[in-house]
């Protein structure tokens, strides 16, 4: 009964079930990780905003984090042949490029300014 069993589940299991398993593990230790660093670098001293560049700023108090984090990414891009395709290769890839693109400047505007309007009421 036990080898009937385990015939009925291995049936089910196919190799494209593993791959698609695998690559969700991936992303998510992935999203952990990045969630991690960007943390990590987030909280910055004071002192750092007064050095001359904020991008050494980062790199002496992450402790390495960013040079680890841009190795990766080169590595990935150079290995992983879906990291080097254009927005033309993929499926609907226009509008994925007008939503990453959408997307990314709102972050990058929420990111990048000040609260104007709170810092001058001082709450």
């Amino acid at each position: 009964m036990l080898t009937q069993v385990k015939q009925r589940t291995v049936k089910y299991l196919s190799p494209r079930d593993v791959s698609f398993g695998l690559r969700l593990s991936f992303l998510v230790v992935a999203f952990l990780l990045a969630e991690f660093g960007l943390k990590r670098l987030a909280q910055l001293p004071g002192e750092s905003y007064g050095e001359p560049l904020i991008l050494a700023a980062l790199v002496k108090y992450s402790g390495g984090a960013i040079p680890l984090f841009t190795l990766v990414l080169a590595v990935l891009a150079w290995r992983v042949p879906s990291f080097r395709k254009g927005w033309s290769e993929l499926p609907q890839g226009r509008l994925i490029r007008v939503v990453v693109t959408v997307c990314v400047g709102i972050l990058a505007w929420a990111y990048s300014t000040y609260s104007i309007s709170i810092s001058i009421i001082g709450i």
